[in-house]
């Protein structure tokens, strides 16, 4: 038993490192998301003078990388629906088809993901306390 108690006490300690390598990282990576969405936000705003309405990439040469621009309007952003938002779609949708009520079809909807979302195995999040500044 107090060699299980020592495995378990040196996992912790090696969980609790990994999860602050883990943490430090996603707040770099955070940082460099943001300068990115503001570089975005200056590089759209000069491509969208006239002068530049026919480019539709940009190579880095010293690299050699590409920047693809996709211009407003001529593409699909990815999307997620919220159960909120299905429940709107879903009572238009039963509203302009004189069909009975949306609220059979958004519970199938909603059980059925559920019952797919059910995780199978262990879940471990480390909680920091709240830093006092």
């Amino acid at each position: 038993m107090d060699t299980a108690k020592a495995t378990l006490r040196a996992l912790v300690t090696e969980y609790r490192h990994a999860d602050d390598n883990v943490q430090a990282l996603n707040a770099n990576v955070m940082e460099s998301r943001a300068t990115r969405k503001q570089l975005e936000a200056e590089i759209a705003a000069i491509l969208a003078a006239p002068e530049f309405s026919e480019i539709n990439k940009l190579n880095i040469s010293d690299d050699g990388s590409n920047i693809r621009i996709q211009r407003p309007g001529t593409y699909s952003k990815p999307w997620a629906l919220s159960k909120s938002d299905l429940r709107g779609v879903l009572d238009a949708y039963f509203a302009s088809t004189n069909a009975p009520s949306a609220d059979a079809c958004f519970e199938f909807v909603c059980d059925d993901r559920k019952q797919k979302l059910v995780a199978t195995e262990f879940a471990l999040t480390r909680t920091l306390p709240k830093s006092k500044e």
